[in-house]
């Protein structure tokens, strides 16, 4: 799988191609089993989606270890509820893409 257009503009401009090349290896179409086993102890995830004037919006999502979790090798579920006022669901209606970040 090879990055797309805005991921290679990044890159380049920040000057780290070669290094993104090197793991462009570790982008697979599949959620592997370790990052599986993972994603069930995180307490924090932040969703990025998108409104309808083009603003990226990030979502802090928290819940207890296994709010996170995968559902087949191409699914994650996310069992929680953002705050009041966060615009993710109607976002998510209007552009059904979401972006996930987990941090360990």
């Amino acid at each position: 799988m090879s990055f797309h257009t805005g991921e290679i503009a990044v890159q380049t401009r920040s000057g780290v191609t070669a290094e993104a090349e090197k793991l462009s290896s570790m982008i697979t179409p599949v959620i592997r089993p370790a990052a599986q086993m993972l994603l069930t102890t995180q307490q924090l995830a932040i969703a990025s989606s998108v409104d309808t004037n083009g603003l990226v919006w990030a979502s802090l999502l928290t819940g207890q270890p296994g709010f996170v979790r995968v559902s087949d090798n191409q699914t994650v579920e996310i069992n929680c509820i953002p705050i009041d006022g966060d615009p993710l669901y109607e976002n998510l209606v209007k552009n059904g893409v979401l972006g996930l970040l987990v941090l360990t």
